[in-house]
């Protein structure tokens, strides 16, 4: 930790600033005391990146996102201001050495220890992504050390500089070495990046290797694009689920639900809640735990690792692949360590959306590829997206083979993440085709549209959507949000519809998707049809294994579920009739970039509407949640059930 300067402040908030911790792109990251006398990580973003409200509002809505991340293994956010002179954030103080340190000094981390570390990593992730957040930057020096369990810290704010100059069409901010496919080359980065990344770490961990090795920008996004990671040495029962996870397509990785379910039966009994200091820690991480002369000679790393961890993180640098040369500006503490290779990066893309030649090419060589010619150009491909949930990635996959039956070449980028991301992309013409929902699609693009019924919806859709977005015609097909509460709650309440929840709601949490509490779809609608209010709010996954769960362990009372999701039916579940329709029609639609889908694939996909029903979606939906067919095989056998195929 480096003494303050005239120009550091002397308190941030209601802490005082007791060091300067690091500096980078982003900001500088200070250690703060609380009156109370607790440490905190406090962030401060630079004066430069601060020109406009609107990184002020994505700051604040990163903080509110942040704060609802819950678990037990990341670094929790306690404090604020995003309308500060210079915004700033404080985040609990971990003691504990980063993940990259323990294992340059002790080694690689082996058996048990290993598989407690995954599967803390792994509900790390869980809980940030429940938060509708991605987090952007996951590496070793990312990952602390606790006595109690790793804690994953910079989770998430990343995305507050997406319109800044840190971040455009250019630009993509991450650490080489630590980037999925995907984002090298797209710069889109989903919670399936998170996934990749994880699958990085673990392999470090397990090894004390880089998967893809060290070296300059260049050389490592080539092998990250185009090579296989190197797993030698990585144990029999961890490989396969790291290796899934270094899929390149991101449709082909597993969602973070699976990993955890895949590394619980990997050996060893209990989950990441039996974590213990003995055996969770490896000898360095533990207090007290001497291997010289003086046998306290761990406390001191202890805590100083923790700063030069935090430190580590703070780091931006900016590498430049113009001239396959790299430099690194706002560097930390270690960045010249093969461990982390770089502190995190604005990486600058030769043009949006494309990666230098170098790393476009298939072939194994390191050398560029050979320029291609001005005037000759690919045949057309249209690119089908999806959001981060299981019936969503279904209706893309039917899209999908729908438009490839019609002679159209197609690539998916499953998964995207959250509607902002998917509609970013859709706007931005790196994905042309993405099933969507009406009335979910209304809220987000209208924020007070009052529209609740199918005709009105679409109509305002028309209206609202911006030049270049369309959607095509709608299916009869429903999924609506439906409030679903166990079978015990709805006898102890009488509760039968969402009418009856007025009476109760002031006893019950609810639990649903972060956005759900803005949109008119949602709270707000809720609040003027009913007059419901909860006694409070807690933000899960998007209708998904989180929410299912949270709802059968009572850490929520009331859930957002989808109406055709098969674990209503499995869990006994009750579904509460929305009376006043307040949740509104969710039809499924196609939402297209216009420029990017031909004729053929408009009739295509207005087809598949045609015959797309609520019945099929229940019976696609258990076919892949219940029998567990993969997307794929349930699409093609109802396309080809349906003359589409």
């Amino acid at each position: 930790m480096d003494p303050l300067t005239g120009d550091d402040p002397r308190r941030v908030g209601r802490y005082e600033v007791l060091g300067r911790i690091g500096a980078g792109g982003m900001g500088r990251v200070y250690l703060g005391r609380s009156g109370s006398g607790r440490l905190v990580a406090i962030k401060v973003i630079h004066r430069d990146l601060v020109s406009s409200g609107e990184f002020r509002v994505r700051f604040g809505r990163e903080i509110a996102a942040m704060r609802a991340v819950g678990g037990f293994y990341t670094a929790a956010v306690v404090d604020a201001d995003a309308n500060a002179e210079q915004p700033w954030l404080a985040t609990e103080y971990v003691a504990g050495p980063p993940l990259d340190q323990v294992v340059r000094e002790q080694g690689p981390v082996a058996g048990e220890q290993l598989r407690l570390l995954a599967m803390g990593l792994a509900e790390a992730l869980g809980a940030i992504h429940a938060a509708g957040l991605v987090h952007r930057d996951f590496k070793p020096s990312n990952v602390l050390l606790a006595a109690d369990g790793p804690r994953v810290i910079d989770f998430g704010i990343a995305r507050a500089f997406d319109a800044t100059q840190l971040t455009s069409a250019q630009h993509v901010i991450g650490t080489p070495g630590f980037m999925a496919p995907e984002q090298l080359r797209d710069g889109i980065v989903t919670a399936a990046a998170d996934v990749f990344c994880l699958g990085l770490t673990l392999a470090y961990a397990a090894t004390g290797r880089l998967p893809f090795g060290t070296g300059g920008m260049i050389e490592l996004s080539f092998r990250v694009v185009n090579n296989e990671p190197d797993l030698e040495g990585v144990p029999a029962a961890l490989r396969r689920i790291i290796e899934r996870c270094l899929a390149k397509d991101p449709a082909e990785r597993p969602v973070i639900q699976q990993v955890l379910e895949a590394l619980s039966g990997a050996g060893g009994e209990g989950g990441p809640a039996a974590v213990t200091q003995e055996a969770y820690l490896p000898p360095l991480a533990l207090p007290g735990n001497g291997t010289g002369p003086t046998g306290n000679r761990r406390i001191v790393p202890l805590a100083v690792s923790s700063v030069a961890a935090l430190a580590i993180a703070a780091g931006i640098g900016t590498w430049y692949l113009g001239d396959g040369k790299s430099s690194a500006s706002g560097g930390a503490a270690g960045a010249d360590s093969a461990t982390h290779s770089t502190p995190p990066t604005t990486v600058t893309q030769s043009s949006a959306g494309q990666l230098p030649a170098t790393l476009s090419t298939s072939s194994g060589a390191t050398t560029p590829a050979t320029p291609t010619s001005p005037t000759s150009t690919a045949p057309p491909t249209v690119t089908v997206g999806s959001l981060n949930f299981p019936e969503n990635n279904v209706l893309a996959e039917i899209y999908a083979q729908a438009l490839t039956a019609k002679g159209i070449k197609v690539t998916r980028k499953f998964n995207l993440g959250s509607r902002e991301v998917a509609y970013t992309a859709l706007q931005g013409g790196t994905v042309n085709v993405v099933p969507e929902y009406n009335g979910a699609l209304l809220s987000y693009v209208e924020k007070d549209a009052t529209e609740n019924t199918k005709g009105p919806i679409d109509a305002a859709l028309a209206l609202h959507l911006p030049a270049g977005l369309e959607i095509l015609d709608p299916s009869p097909a429903e999924d609506n949000d439906t409030l679903v509460v166990t079978s015990a709650t709805a006898a102890r309440y009488n509760l039968t519809s969402v009418s009856d929840l007025t009476r109760v709601a002031g006893d019950l949490t609810l639990g649903a998707a972060p956005e759900f509490q803005d949109r008119q779809q949602g709270l707000p609608g809720l609040a003027a049809a009913y007059g419901l209010k909860f006694k409070s709010f807690k933000a899960l996954d998007a209708a998904g294994p989180t929410s299912v769960a949270a709802l059968r362990d009572g850490t929520v009372q009331v859930v957002d579920l989808y109406s055709t999701d098969p674990s209503i039916v499995t869990n006994k579940f009750v579904t509460l009739t929305d009376d006043q329709s307040a949740l509104g029609a969710q039809n499924v639609i196609p939402l297209v970039d216009k420029a990017g889908l031909p004729q053929a694939g408009v009739d295509a996909l207005n087809a598949v509407s045609a015959k797309l029903t609520t019945a099929v979606l229940r019976q696609l939906m258990e076919q892949v949640m219940v029998e567990k067919k993969s997307p794929a095989d349930a699409a093609h056998a109802w396309l080809a059930s349906a003359g589409l195929g």
